[in-house]
């Protein structure tokens, strides 16, 4: 699997990848038997190395990552973004508060963890203020179910819940 180039000429533009097999990408509960993962993970990473030598081939400043959604596996997805200079990195998760080791036996990847860096996000799920205009459910609501209010100076009150890990792997480099 070759990444598509179409959107990738200034700093900043991003190409990816995602999984979308039918059925399981259809559904709300994206989340095949780990089994089937482990095979869609192992093609994910396989295509990171096939993207990794095109973009070398660019010779333009790239960050490319891999991102593992547990157990929301159908999100999981590889992504490069374009830089300015190789020196800087996109970070679009902040990394967890959790503590644990990437579960390399669990997902059953054929790489070397040499190869790659990666560190723990949290996959949440996220409320707005303005969602709550047309949604069938209120604040309250989603505070018994475990949701937390929140405030940012970017998106004022919001309401969030940990749904699961997210792992943000890097090639690192040579």
């Amino acid at each position: 699997m070759n990444p598509y180039l179409g959107n990738f000429n200034q700093p900043g533009d991003y190409t990816y990848e995602r999984c979308t097999l039918y059925p399981f990408y259809k559904l709300d509960k994206r989340q095949p038997p780990l089994w089937f993962y482990k095979l869609i993970l192992n093609k994910l990473v396989s295509a990171a190395y096939n993207w990794d030598m095109v973009f070398k081939e660019l010779g333009q400043p790239y960050d490319l990552q891999v991102w593992l959604y547990d157990p929301s596996y159908m999100w999981s997805e590889i992504i490069c973004y374009r830089l300015d200079k190789q020196i800087e990195l996109k970070t679009r998760f902040v990394k967890s508060l959790i503590n644990k080791s990437f579960p390399d036996k669990k997902f059953g990847l054929s790489i070397n963890n040499n190869e790659f860096e990666w560190y723990l996000a949290d996959e949440d799920l996220v409320y707005f203020e303005d969602d709550f205009d047309c949604a069938d459910f209120t604040k309250e609501e989603i505070i018994a179910d475990g949701y937390v209010k929140k405030q940012s100076d970017e998106f004022g009150d919001f309401y969030i819940k940990r749904i699961g890990d997210l792992w943000v792997g890097r090639k690192k480099s040579p």
